[in-house]
């Protein structure tokens, strides 16, 4: 486990910077969490922080059994810092939690990514409720963070890029429909994440235009009767979809049986299709062909797939489907 006497040699030789141009990213891996997390922590911040380095990326393990708070007393202090990556619990425990709330309630932000942070629903609520991000672009939070507290914390912001994790093998709950005024979110052009996120913010938002990127990272079961339905219901709230990728888990089921009466299409022009592990993925893959009914608007596609089956092959199949027929252009990339 990281120790306070790695904290207190880091410390030191990020003292021993200060004064120095040119350090612009700080990356600290915990692999091994502290299971007892000191002060010694939040001294060591501090002197990352006096580098005045412009992004900071704490990478560790979700882990259990940490106090996790998200008030606590926060200072007027200028910050250099405009990328934010916490992957781990470790910045809310009570003796790093006032560093954080300092950097996030005061400095320029443009990207910020909040994950593995084992928050309850509630702490989510009540942090970014606190938030006053001006310059933020790009977001990532847990899959955790209920839906309209996300939402509403995007209305204040112009957040053009958002990311939900999703980590567990469970697929999250999906958010039950409530009649109420959809919140336009202009500034949103980039989504990532699972069927059901996706959904449960589709439902309470106003999406009217042009969007660039959808990514669809489809669970093991599907929320629908298939895949494809899951991937509809995503993309019906979508008029103008440029580019849409879809990432296929390899035990995917109900993948390839199309379904009979839907009449739903998918918009988007530039599709990719890709299987979530490249060292087992097969031919997982070629089960998606009928979809190519659904996209009646699609210029290219790309598949990538680990599986033995000639690219001729595939291109073939896909092509059979779709209503370019021939004329569909089909890039096959091996992993």
């Amino acid at each position: 486990d990281t120790t306070d006497r790695h904290f207190r040699a880091l410390r030191i030789f990020f003292e021993s910077l200060e004064g120095l141009e040119g350090i612009r990213r700080v990356q600290l891996c915990l692999y091994g969490s502290p299971s007892y997390v000191s002060p010694s922590l939040t001294s060591f911040l501090e002197s990352v922080q006096s580098t005045k380095c412009q992004e900071l990326h704490c990478l560790g393990t979700r882990r259990t059994g940490l106090e996790i708070c998200v008030n606590g007393r926060s200072f007027l202090r200028n910050s250099s810092l405009e990328v934010l990556n916490i992957n781990s619990p470790l910045l809310f425990t009570p003796p790093a939690v006032s560093f954080t709330l300092t950097i996030l309630r005061n400095a320029p932000l443009r990207k910020l990514t909040l994950t593995n942070t084992t928050f309850k629903p509630k702490q989510w609520s009540t942090l970014l409720s606190q938030l006053d991000l001006p310059q933020l672009s790009q977001l990532a939070v847990d899959d955790t963070c209920p839906i309209p507290a996300l939402v509403d914390f995007l209305h204040r912001h112009k957040v053009c890029n958002l990311l939900i994790h999703h980590k567990d093998d469970l697929t999250p709950p999906l958010l039950p429909w409530r009649s109420r005024s959809r919140t336009p979110l202009p500034s949103l052009v980039v989504l990532d994440g699972s069927p059901a996120i996706i959904l449960s913010l589709m439902r309470l938002v106003d999406i009217s235009h042009p969007f660039q990127r959808l990514v669809v990272r489809l669970d093991s079961a599907s929320v629908e009767q298939n895949h494809l339905l899951d991937l509809l219901s995503c993309t019906e709230y979508l008029t103008d979809l440029h580019e849409l990728h879809v990432i296929i888990p390899n035990n995917a089921t109900n993948l390839s049986n199309y379904p009979e009466g839907d009449m739903r299409v998918c918009p988007a022009k530039d599709v990719w299709l890709s299987g979530t592990n490249p060292l087992t993925c097969t031919d997982v893959i070629s089960h998606c062909a009928p979809w190519m009914q659904a996209f009646p608007s699609i210029c290219h596609l790309w598949l990538y797939t680990s599986g033995e089956k000639p690219a001729n092959h595939l291109k073939q199949t896909f092509q059979t489907f779709s209503p370019m027929g021939a004329s569909l252009p089909v890039h096959v990339i091996r992993f």
